[in-house]
């Protein structure tokens, strides 16, 4: 099959599949891998089949997660339910995706336009191919939070992006120094500080695209400059934060990746009866998101995220009653955001105090409540971050539709 016809080929057809599977994988120097099976579904079947394993208590709003979510502020006042936010999300954004226990690949029918289609195999064949040459279970590795599971997808699903993007320019015969990858990284990233500024959208939505828009950076510039083995190596040792990601390549071979100074003693004493429902480390994006829905502009939420050095979220359940209580460490000063929260007309009984470097915010469903974890002591509750099941480390995602595709010059007669 001839190079340009693979970008034009129908991907239902098995020797489309295999013409390109070849091709991406002798583009990665991975000739030995092999094809995984790929099934086509239509949209109704992928949203039957993510609401499957979900039981109705998860839907209803009133666990705690979803509530003490709210509170904080990283899903709207108006969402149903932190699960419903992830499936709606999941149902209207996800192209296709790789699963590493089946090793199989799904598409989900959603009549893609010529090359966008291919270009979506192609990322789900790189995945196979990741997992193959590096494990994509030996990446996660080391995860224990959403914050960790955000640096480690920075490189699954960077890489996936950009070697699918790079895969198609090759493919239509395009010189390597006429691609604008700046550009490319750049339409990438302000499509997500967009979606992190906009009160509409979860912060959670905000993060799971995240990593396309700051991954395809990070192993595109590493790549260029060490070729296949600057990939491989963040492959094998990936980010530890979402900080890092934001920082970048240039940054990190500055000054590697910056260690994280997670609190030990991270919540205030408990008012009685209180029990902790969740804990989770959420990360600097998460910081940056608030910090944009405060009223900050992009600069300066920009640069006061970058001084964060750790983070702990604790959602407690006291009878009828949730508290979110997320304290925060930063590099310098965090009297901006206690003054942000402080005077912030956000509709919810919250408050921050600085203690040090550390922020401590709190956010109660009552007036009375807030008042009473207002006057417990802090540093009090040691941390004790449980393993954070994601179903993201067995299913990736393209990421969201209206994420572009390759910027092709109008004159080169594609429609």
């Amino acid at each position: 099959m001839a190079l340009a016809d693979l970008v034009r080929c129908d991907i239902t057809q098995e020797s489309c599949q295999r013409a390109i599977f070849e091709s991406v994988a002798e583009s990665l120097d991975a000739d030995s891998t092999s094809m995984p099976s790929i099934r086509t579904i239509s949209v109704e079947q992928f949203e039957k089949e993510v609401r499957s394993g979900v039981s109705n208590d998860d839907l209803m709003g009133d666990d705690p997660e979803t509530r003490g979510l709210r509170l904080i502020g990283f899903i709207p006042d108006a969402a149903e339910s932190a699960t419903e936010t992830e499936i709606d999300y999941r149902v209207s954004a996800i192209a296709a995706y790789y699963s590493s226990g089946s090793g199989s690949i799904t598409v989900i029918d959603r009549d893609y336009e010529v090359i966008s289609a291919q270009s979506i195999l192609a990322h789900e064949f790189v995945h196979a191919i990741q997992d193959q040459q590096f494990g994509i279970r030996s990446v996660y590795a080391d995860v224990s939070t959403t914050d960790g599971v955000m640096g480690a997808r920075t490189v699954i699903e960077g890489d996936a992006t950009y070697s699918s993007f790079a895969w198609v320019y090759e493919q239509l015969n395009y010189a390597p120094d006429s691609i604008d990858w700046d550009r490319i990284y750049l339409d990438f990233q302000e499509g997500s500080r967009e979606q992190a500024a906009d009160l509409e959208i979860p912060i959670t939505a905000s993060a799971s695209g995240f990593p396309y828009s700051f991954g395809i950076e990070l192993i595109g510039r590493a790549t260029q400059d060490q070729g296949l083995s600057g990939r491989a190596a963040f492959l094998m040792a990936p980010p530890p934060s979402a900080l890092a990601s934001m920082l970048g390549y240039e940054g990190f071979v500055t000054n590697g990746f910056t260690p994280i100074d997670a609190p030990e003693d991270a919540f205030p004493s408990p008012v009685a009866e209180s029990e902790l429902a969740l804990e989770d480390r959420y990360g600097a994006w998460y910081v940056l998101a608030t910090l944009l829905r405060l009223g900050f502009n992009e600069l300066a939420a920009w640069v006061y995220a970058g001084e964060w050095r750790g983070d702990e979220l604790g959602i407690f359940e006291s009878g009828s009653e949730v508290v979110a209580v997320w304290r925060i460490r930063f590099a310098e000063d965090p009297s901006f955001m206690v003054d942000a929260i402080n005077e912030s007309d956000r509709d919810v009984a919250w408050s921050a105090v600085a203690q040090g470097n550390d922020v401590f915010i709190i956010a109660a469903e009552s007036d009375a409540s807030l008042a009473l974890w207002e006057a417990q002591p802090l540093d009090v509750v040691a941390s004790v971050l449980a393993s954070v099941p994601d179903v993201r480390k067995g299913i990736s995602g393209t990421g969201p539709l209206r994420c572009n595709p390759p910027r092709f010059p109008v004159d080169d007669g594609l429609e």
